[in-house]
């Protein structure tokens, strides 16, 4: 009981942690995040890092109305939304709500200025963090009831048939019941999540109309159809039947994890979803064995040293293929092996990594010195093997709880994917004229500078030339005078380039004709 209340408390942890992001990402936007219009655009298009589907979306304008219902047209990666055709100037926030790739709900928000930044905004969602509790959990007792139970099914049909006493086979119905009825409750849970409702919705009927859809379904479905063909396995009488339900279900189950989640949905997926069917299958062999061997272990079965010669050789096939699709999972997710410690994803990588590493220790040591022993016979061994395998099974209730983690954090590859340029804005106000900078990537070095200019009506205006100088404070060098060009009613410069980290001086001046110049002035920091 003391080992259970250290992995409840450790699974707690994990679960306190797990934060409510997404896997698809922003990539673009037209109109740009913080770009200044002079006229209310004719639609605004979204782009992401993968094919998307469409939620929600709502309009604040800068007077603080809402529009909801906007109608929104998906297309692969980009959905393209068409606002009201009167908004008032000032800032205008569009809230967005989509479904990735992976089936998993993205939020986030979008904002563009007609004349001048200024008005209402939306606060971006920080996520309901009882809510994503609550999916951690369901998703930690579906993969531990399913895996367990229709793994158990598979090693009383495959590995030891002898053992399928009807206790046990009651047991391990009673753990295929419980990730079935997870699963189920998982639908609701899901669709809150898409619908970005409170738990309190649970009891309503949109969630579960949401969470039923796509591909989340179809997996549901699939875990579902997977646990019954297992408990019709351990009701089946005859051998072979036994066995071809049993793998019947061991294959559902897999396909259920293979259909849809953020590694299934990686490119190429003709090699990604084969891999997670590969791994979910070996790591529900591995697992399941653990409660049927440990009712032998209690029971003083004399079909204990059999059946661990018979599960040892299954291992020597499983465990190699299980390893191999895990780092080829891995190696696409990650992108690249520096993200392991900067991102959640990579974090939670290295954690189970290391409790993997745990468990083939543990397998090892009863592959290569306990199943020996109790081939020789002897009470002794066969209590140090449960004890061992009794370990073995809370790493992997261990392992389980840091995957479901999994579920709320974008995999680097979908955050190299989405990286937008750094950019840095600056606004310059004058009694006569305004100017907006964006300077990209806003640092040291090589810089686009991109020079948006209105009159003190917030009219936008034309002036015949636009130079930038850029000047130290310190004065410590000579000044630079960038003429900038001329592009679609704005002014750009291709390459500006800062020298060294300081304070430095930005001046625009705008050449209204032959006589009349207007200078604006501000100061911005760059660093390295």
């Amino acid at each position: 009981m003391r080992a259970f209340a250290i992995l409840l408390f450790v699974l707690g942890l994990i679960a306190s942690a797990t934060g409510a992001s997404a896997h698809a990402s922003l990539v673009a936007s037209d109109p740009a995040d913080g770009a200044i219009l002079r006229a209310p655009p004719a639609s605004v298009v979204l782009r992401f890092n993968e094919s998307v589907s469409p939620l929600a979306f709502k309009l604040i304008d800068a007077a603080g109305g809402a529009h909801d219902g906007l109608n929104a047209v998906p297309s692969g990666e980009t959905i393209t939304i068409t606002p009201p055709a009167e908004l008032p100037r000032g800032t205008q926030t569009l809230s967005y709500r989509i479904v990735s790739a992976d089936g998993h709900p993205v939020g986030g928000v979008v904002a563009f200025s007609i004349g001048m930044p200024g008005g209402a905004s939306v606060a971006r969602s920080e996520g309901d963090r009882w809510r994503a509790g609550a999916i951690w959990a369901l998703r930690l007792l579906q993969l531990s009831g399913l895996i367990a139970g229709v793994g158990g099914v598979y090693f009383l049909g495959w590995v030891a048939p002898a053992a399928a006493t009807r206790p046990l086979s009651r047991q391990i119905g009673a753990m295929l019941a419980l990730g079935g009825l997870a699963a189920c409750i998982s639908i609701g849970l899901q669709g809150l999540d898409l619908l970005d409702q409170p738990l309190s919705a649970l009891a309503s009927l949109p969630p579960w109309r949401a969470g039923a859809g796509g591909l989340f379904g179809l997996a549901i479905a699939l875990a579902v159809a997977a646990a019954l063909l297992g408990a019709g396995s351990l009701a089946a009488r005859g051998l072979g039947w036994r066995r071809f339900l049993a793998g019947l279900s061991l294959a559902l189950l897999a396909g259920s994890f293979a259909s849809t989640g953020h590694a299934s949905a990686a490119r190429p997926e003709w090699l990604t979803r084969p891999a997670v069917f590969l791994h979910v299958a070996g790591v529900s062999i591995w697992v399941g064995a653990f409660w049927p061997l440990l009712w032998l272990v209690r029971a003083r079965s004399p079909l204990l040293a059999g059946a661990l010669k018979r599960f040892s050789s299954h291992g020597l096939v499983v465990v190699p293929a299980l390893i191999v699709a895990g780092v080829l999972l891995a190696n696409v997710q990650l992108d690249a092996f520096a993200r392991m410690a900067a991102t959640a994803y990579g974090e939670i990588l290295s954690a189970k990594l290391a409790l993997v590493l745990a468990l083939l220790a543990l397998a090892g040591a009863n592959l290569l010195v306990v199943t020996p022993a109790v081939a020789r016979s002897g009470d002794g061994p066969a209590r140090l093997i449960g004890r061992a395998i009794t370990a073995e099974f809370l790493v992997a209730i261990l392992i389980l709880g840091l995957v479901s983690a999994w579920r709320f954090t974008p995999p680097p590859r979908a955050l190299a994917a989405a990286a937008p340029p750094a950019t840095r804005m600056v606004h310059v106000h004058g009694e006569h004229l305004m100017a907006t900078l964006t300077l990209s990537p806003g640092r040291v070095g090589a810089n686009r500078v991109h020079i948006d200019l209105l009159d003190g009506d917030f009219a936008p205006i034309a002036p015949r030339e636009v130079t930038l100088t850029l000047s130290p404070v310190d004065r410590s060098i000579e000044e630079k005078v960038v003429q900038a060009r001329a592009v679609d009613g704005a002014f750009e410069i291709d390459g500006l380039f800062v020298p060294v980290a300081g304070v430095w001086t930005l001046e625009v001046s705008a050449w209204m004709d032959d006589f009349t110049r207007i200078d604006l002035d501000d100061r911005l920091e760059f660093a390295n």
